[in-house]
């Protein structure tokens, strides 16, 4: 490779190999296939103009479409000629500082085509991975480009997420029929072209050099690349030219959401030093209200970051005094007496400050020497607003904060900017980017803002390309909860970004029943799988951080997700579950011990959502808090031992509180290997329960029945005649009905048998003045006693 290996590379194992293409006749066709065979591109000359099509196994995905593009010397869009071809293999590793995992693969196959037009040379860079296929021209004059003869023709009968063009990407992605398309939308737009088979078209490395740009629709099923509205003057462009590169996501949903494509198509990392770049968690006063100017405001989210075990604080609007430039914008001019106070009281807490600018407070290499300023007063990043366009020249000055940036160790965080297309690998300080309808748009007086549909659309499409600043939050807006607390949770997760900016109030998350979850919560991940999903409708992604693993599910109409945990590797581990309880501002907590044999279930309300995080058991550590010295604790024990304690009685088992019917039923079916089965109860009151699988196969088994024919009182606590009655059931006791109890009269008929029966076998005993108390409640330890009993009856 030309670049340097930094030690930003982790691993490098690259094979480059050159292989030249003998001569091909104008009207052939060429095709570079994915290493796994599975996806291709074929790209065809004919007539002078060149044209390519996508496949994906049999599936078209685009059908014969354009390629070419016009300079100020030559239009290449027509009456060209097929010059050579060499091939290039790609197979590499290296790490990356954020994103979906801590090491990317980058492993493609690649055909480079040359075509000449009057004495002129068009390079054409075409590229097959297993996740997609891209390709980008390259001209080796000085220039313009006046415009681009690209398209994308889809299969007809397409679905397609798309965003109405909007110059900061603040927008909705609504799913339309591909014919309903007219206008100017922008990227990514992610098309399902059939079952489980979804195109997410892109652009990547898209820097100063060119200019953005965005698909243009007629109602047909051809889309056509433009250069964004803004761009009316021609490209500027300087020899040795490359385009960005159009780009085209493949294959199955948990491959968008996890593709690693816009990083691998940019250049390797351009520092040779990386360790001072610290991804995070960061709190922020703007959004919620709170001051913006006040030392002792800062002072406690400083606080409030150093107790949570995040790295930053953010200081926006108000960190500094602002006057009025000659365009009437806020503008810099200069720092408040008491900035240097709160850097200093970061630094004592072990907090970073990152500060807020405009795009106009640093246009031009003068206004850029504050960022000198800023590093030297200990200021660890800088978030520029207000950019409002992808034209040449705005990208362009984003390229020199960038760069101007990273020579001074400062991160970079864009807001009011265009999409991400893969610079964090080329320039690792840009940590994370806007660019999207996020949660400031609660406060933009519409009386609106984002929904739990556009929240589970946003992992297919903008996140899918790259970090997402969304800034999630607890509190409801507009005296409306717009998405559950449980979604709330989960959203940190589901959304990444390189600084996860979490903007509610000190007090939210001190008193949060989410606390623990929020507390150390990574922004960096190891690894990043789609669990399940559905566009718009919910998203369960799974994220690992070292040997800890997060789930967060998120949905819009009502949803109950099981999760099978095959993720985890081998061992147990703790859970704790943050979901929806019974409202929309209730968050309900689970905990408990697991293993990779298990399936987890996720209650979510309409608009819903919940969080879990799997921490490792280390050996020899103890697995209950309450039990020591309990007359039960021999029986728990047991249970535990033998693998047949379900996984919700760990930590606080809970030994002297009554046990309601569904805990019952989950302690029974694991006690007695009864086994778990998904599916959803015949009880409108069980089937969003963390139960219901276990009332599921009792149900099936014949061993409960409801309380009526539509209910069963899953959170009532058991009577002692309804807990023998399950257990003989389940053992199909059978015999007399005289259990000889001085109270016998009061045992309900349907239960006499098995409660003489239970008796008899020893599973369960009457009280000392032999009497039953059928219709009293049971304790856990009561109900572990008896199944302990109950596994030395066959």
């Amino acid at each position: 490779m030309k670049n340097k290996l930094t030690t930003f590379i982790l691993t490098v194992c690259l094979v480059f190999s050159i292989v030249q293409i003998g001569a091909v006749s104008a009207d052939d066709s060429l095709t570079v296939t994915s290493p796994n065979g599975c996806i291709s591109i074929s790209i065809e000359t004919k007539d002078g103009k060149i044209n390519y099509s996508v496949k994906y196994n049999s599936i078209s995905i685009i059908e014969s479409s354009n390629i070419g593009i016009t300079f100020s010397s030559v239009d290449f869009s027509e009456g060209v000629k097929y010059v050579s071809s060499y091939k290039n293999t790609i197979d590499e590793t290296y790490s990356m500082l954020t994103g979906k995992a801590s090491v990317y693969t980058n492993k493609v196959n690649e055909t480079v085509m040359t075509f000449e037009k009057d004495g002129h040379l068009l390079d054409l860079y075409v590229r097959a991975y297993d996740d997609g296929i891209a390709f980008r021209y390259g001209f080796n004059e000085n220039g313009q480009s006046l415009s681009e003869n690209t398209t994308f023709r889809l299969p007809q009968n397409c679905t397609v997420n798309a965003m109405e063009y909007e110059m900061c990407y603040e927008n909705f992605y609504n799913r339309h029929n591909l014919y309903e398309l007219n206008g100017v939308y922008g990227m990514p737009m992610t098309v399902k072209v059939a079952d489980n088979t979804y195109a997410l078209i892109t652009e990547a490395e898209l820097n100063g050099n060119y200019a953005g740009s965005v698909l243009n629709a007629d109602g047909s099923n051809v889309l056509k690349l433009g250069y964004e509205p803004k761009q009316s003057e021609p490209v500027e462009i300087s020899a040795p030219f490359l385009s960005p590169w159009r780009t085209v996501i493949i294959g199955d949903l948990n491959t968008i959401v996890s593709t690693e494509m816009p990083e691998n198509l940019c250049a390797p990392s351009k520092l040779e030093n990386t360790s001072w770049i610290k991804p995070g968690v960061s709190s922020w006063t703007w959004f919620n209200g709170d001051p913006t100017n006040d030392p002792e405001v800062y002072k406690q989210y400083i606080d409030l970051s150093a107790d949570m075990g995040w790295q930053y604080v953010l200081l926006d609007e108000g960190w500094q005094p602002l006057e009025y430039d000659e365009y009437g914008r806020k503008t810099y001019s200069g720092i408040m007496d008491w900035t240097e106070e709160v850097i200093e009281y970061g630094k004592q807490r072990g907090i970073g400050i990152i500060v807020w600018s405009t795009s106009w407070d640093l246009d031009t290499e003068q206004k850029r020497e504050r960022l000198k300023e800023w590093a030297n007063m200990g200021i660890k990043g800088i978030k520029v607003d207000f950019f409002n366009s992808e034209t040449q020249q705005t990208l362009k000055l984003m390229d020199s904060i960038t760069q101007e940036s990273a020579e001074l160790k400062l991160l970079v965080n864009f807001h009011g900017c265009v999409k991400p297309t893969g610079e964090r690998r080329t320039w690792p300080n840009i940590i994370t980017r806007e660019a999207v309808y996020g949660n400031e748009h609660f406060l933009s007086g519409e009386n609106w803002g984002p929904t739990a549909e556009h929240n589970c659309t946003l992992p297919f499409t903008r996140n899918a390309v790259g970090p997402m600043d969304f800034t999630p939050e607890l509190t409801n807006h507009n005296d409306k909860n717009y998405f559950t607390d449980g979604q709330k949770c989960a959203l940190p997760i589901v959304f990444e970004s390189g600084i996860q900016c979490l903007s509610d109030k000190p007090q939210i998350y001190e008193n949060s029943a989410a606390r623990e979850l929020f507390k150390s919560i990574p922004a960096v991940w190891d690894e990043t799988k789609l669990l399940s999903g559905d566009i718009g409708e919910s998203a369960a992604v799974m994220r690992r951080f070292g040997d800890t693993y997060y789930v967060g599910s998120i949905c819009n109409n009502q949803y109950v997700v099981d999760i099978n945990l095959d993720f985890l590797k081998s061992g147990k581990y703790w859970f704790e579950m943050y979901t929806d309880g019974s409202n929309d501002t209730d968050i309900a907590v689970y905990n408990g011990v697991v293993t990779n044999r298990d399936t987890i279930t996720i209650p979510q309300l309409t608009h819903g959502g919940g969080a879990v995080k799997f921490t490792p058991i280390k050996e020899n550590t103890k697995l209950f808090s309450d039990i020591d010295g309990h007359w039960c604790e021999k029986n728990i024990l047991s249970l535990a031992e033998k693998n047949k304690l379900n996984k919700y009685f760990y930590g606080e088992f809970g030994v002297d509180e009554y046990i309601t019917r569904a805990e019952f039923v989950m302690l029974l079916t694991d006690a007695l290997d009864i086994g778990c089965m998904q599916g959803s109860p015949r009880f409108y009151d069980s089937i969003r329960h963390i139960a219901k699988n276990y009332i599921y196969i009792a149900t099936e088994k014949g061993i409960i029945n409801g309380t009526s024919e539509e209910t069963f009182l899953p959170e009532s606590n058991i009577t002692r005649e309804d807990a023998a009655t399950i257990i003989g059931r389940y053992e199909n006791l059978k015999g007399g009905i005289n259990s000889g109890f001085s109270d016998s009269n009061e045992i309900s008929q349907y239960a006499k048998e098995y409660v003489a029966q239970c008796v008899a076998m020893g599973v369960i005993t009457g009280y000392e003045d032999n009497s039953f108390k059928p219709k009293n409640n049971i304790t856990k330890a009561e109900a572990a006693a008896m199944l302990f009993r109950c596994q030395n009856l066959k």
